[in-house]
C-alpha cells in the first residue's frame, strides 16, 4: 500500500492511500505534466486503510448565522500560526456555516483564506480554540483521524486541480472512494458502482462520451481538468465541498459557467460550499460573503 499527496498551492493537502506500484517518472510522463503543477510522492505504508443565479448580496458579519440552523462549519476563538514563535496569521472569534448553504471567503492574494482552509479540512491544527465540522471537533483529533474524516465528510477543488497523470479520467474521479469506505458505498448506492456514479458526475458537468472519456486528463483543457476536479470533489456525497480559488485559470464565460454548475451540483447533493477567490465580482451567486479581512483580527499579515 501506499501514499499519494498532492499538495495544493497554499499548503492544502488531500491524502489517498492506493494499492500501487511506486511511481516511475518517466521522460514522457515528465513531458505530459503541462501546467499541471502538483508534487506527487510515493512512500511504503502497511496501514490499514443550472439553476438561476441568486441576487447579489453585501459582505455579512459571520455571527449572523442564526443559532436556531444545524452548522457545517463552527470557528471559536481559534489562533493559528505557522511556527510557534511567530505573530499569529489567523485569529477568527467566530466563524459559521449553516448545513446546505454557500459562502463565498473574499480577500486578496496572501490574505490567509488557504490557510484557513487547511484549519477547517483538519490538515492543520490551531494553535488556540475550536474548529467544529458537522459538530464535530477535529481539532482535537490525532492526525490520522483528521484525515479519516477529511476523507469522509470533505471535498477539496484545489487552484491548480491536482489531478493525478496516470490515472484515467474516471479513476481520477473515484480516487476519494479508494479510502472512504462511506463515500464508497454512497456512490454505490446512487448509481450501482463508483465507476457509474463517476460517469454520472461528469455528464452532469458536460464531459460525457466515450471519446472523452478515454482521454488522458493531461490532455484535457484547463475547464475539463476543473470539471473532472469537481466531479471528484462531489462523488460520494460530502457533506462540506471547499473550493480554493478554482477559477483563477478560466476567462470570465467559462468562469460563470462552472460557477453555475458548481452550485448547482452542491444544492442537489445538499453539500455546503465555501468558496474563496480574490475577485469580489464571484460573491453574487452565493447565499452569503464574507470578508477575511474583517474576519480576521490579525489584520493585514503576509501568508504563504
Amino acid at each position: 500500500m501506499h501514499e499519494i499527496r498532492c499538495f495544493a498551492s497554499g499548503g492544502i493537502s488531500a491524502i489517498f492511500r492506493e494499492h500501487r506500484p511506486p511511481v516511475r517518472e518517466s521522460a514522457q510522463f515528465h513531458r505530459q505534466r503541462g501546467s499541471l503543477r502538483y508534487r506527487v510522492r510515493a512512500s511504503a505504508d502497511r496501514r490499514s486503510e443550472g439553476e438561476p443565479s441568486r441576487p447579489a448580496t453585501a459582505a455579512v458579519p459571520a455571527q449572523e448565522v442564526s443559532a436556531e440552523r444545524t452548522l457545517a462549519v463552527e470557528i471559536d476563538r481559534i489562533r493559528f500560526a505557522w511556527m510557534s514563535d511567530q505573530r499569529d496569521v489567523l485569529d477568527i472569534a467566530r466563524f459559521e456555516v449553516a448545513a446546505g448553504e454557500r459562502v463565498f471567503i473574499e480577500g486578496p492574494s496572501g490574505s490567509g483564506k488557504s490557510t484557513l482552509f487547511s484549519l477547517l479540512g483538519g490538515v492543520s491544527r490551531p494553535r488556540e480554540g475550536t474548529v467544529r465540522i458537522l459538530g464535530t471537533g477535529i481539532s482535537e483529533m490525532s492526525a490520522r483521524r483528521r484525515d479519516r474524516f477529511r476523507a469522509d465528510h470533505v471535498g477539496f477543488v484545489f487552484q491548480m486541480f491536482n489531478l493525478v497523470p496516470y490515472l484515467s479520467m474516471v479513476d481520477n474521479v473515484t480516487l476519494p472512494c479508494r479510502f472512504s469506505r462511506r463515500r464508497r458505498e454512497r456512490a454505490g448506492s446512487r448509481s450501482g458502482a463508483p465507476e457509474a456514479e463517476a460517469c454520472r458526475l461528469l455528464a452532469r458537468l458536460g464531459l460525457d462520451g466515450d471519446e472523452l472519456l478515454a482521454r488522458a486528463v493531461t490532455d484535457l483543457s484547463i475547464g475539463q481538468q476543473q470539471r473532472v476536479a469537481v466531479a471528484r470533489a462531489l462523488i460520494g456525497e460530502p457533506e462540506l465541498i471547499i473550493a480554493d480559488e478554482p477559477t483563477s485559470a478560466l476567462d470570465e464565460g467559462t468562469r460563470e459557467r462552472f460557477l453555475e454548475l458548481l452550485s448547482a451540483q452542491c444544492d442537489e447533493a445538499g453539500a455546503s460550499l465555501l468558496f474563496a477567490s480574490h475577485d469580489t465580482r464571484l460573491g453574487a451567486v452565493f447565499d452569503r460573503r464574507v470578508s477575511l479581512g474583517e474576519l480576521n483580527r490579525t489584520g493585514s499579515v503576509p501568508v504563504a
